[in-house]
């Protein structure tokens, strides 16, 4: 009997314990930051920073100087290259397949640099993207080269007291894609509506120590005509390009 009777207070000693722990742990601590410590502190912190835009009609295009290419209609061939002025410039026009068109433009003063950070604060970079929006009234698709370039200084010259800077192609971030072409009336060939694309390139960490370096983006355009079928081309038909640049880092606060 007086056996039995041990058994049941060794049983309840851990019940009393927790019923303890429990109620002492309804207390609220207080805790005092001012001495807290920012040495080695890591945040993280992304930047959506917006880096510039071409916005080009066709007009524009045939009056760049850079531009190749023809323009093929039922009775006559225009040769980019030659048309000089604004009256060489045969548009409106319904092209057919053959017309095949390439230009360029370049984004400058590029400053990568400034959105990467200061060194002594940036300790790693997590991700970066680079954002492009892309509003194309071109009736047919649009081949795309991203060129990155960046001022190099080979010399300078006493004369007038100017270093001498070449421009050059960082060809390991060169990116190429297409863009489908806006909505066409099958029975006028005028554009209805126009196509609206979001892209994103990502970059790696070794990537991101030669953007740094960048100075300038070229932006190579191709267009050509499917191979049947007819367009109507007007002068105010537009292709707007923004870039951003997203970038994800680790900060190191230090005291």
């Amino acid at each position: 009997m007086n056996h039995k009777l041990y058994t049941r207070q060794i049983y309840w000693v851990p019940i009393i314990s927790l019923l303890m722990f429990m109620l002492s742990s309804c207390e609220v601590d207080e805790y005092d930051l001012k001495d807290m410590s920012t040495d080695s502190l890591m945040i993280e912190t992304a930047l959506d920073a917006p880096i510039g835009s071409v916005d080009l009609t066709l007009k524009d295009i045939f009056r760049n100087k850079g531009a190749l290419g023809n323009i093929v209609t039922l009775d006559s061939v225009y040769e980019l290259s030659k048309i000089i002025s604004e009256k060489d410039i045969p548009l409106p026009l319904e092209a057919i397949s053959g017309t095949d068109i390439s230009s360029s433009d370049t984004v400058k003063g590029v400053d990568f640099a400034n959105y990467f950070g200061k060194g002594e604060v940036l300790d790693s970079l997590e991700d970066v993207k680079l954002k492009m929006n892309v509003v194309s009234d071109f009736p047919f698709d649009v081949d795309f080269e991203l060129i990155f370039l960046r001022d190099d200084t080979v010399g300078f010259d006493y004369n007038v007291n100017l270093p001498f800077v070449e421009i050059k192609e960082i060809k390991s971030l060169k990116r190429s894609f297409s863009v489908k072409s806006a909505l066409v009336d099958k029975h006028t060939h005028k554009v209805l509506e126009a196509n609206y694309s979001d892209l994103k390139f990502e970059f790696s960490s070794k990537d991101s120590e030669l953007l740094q370096k960048v100075n300038h983006i070229k932006i190579n355009y191709h267009l050509a005509m499917p191979d049947d079928g007819m367009m109507y081309l007007d002068e105010d038909y537009r292709l707007k390009v923004s870039l951003s640049a997203y970038i994800k880092a680790r900060l190191l606060l230090n005291d």
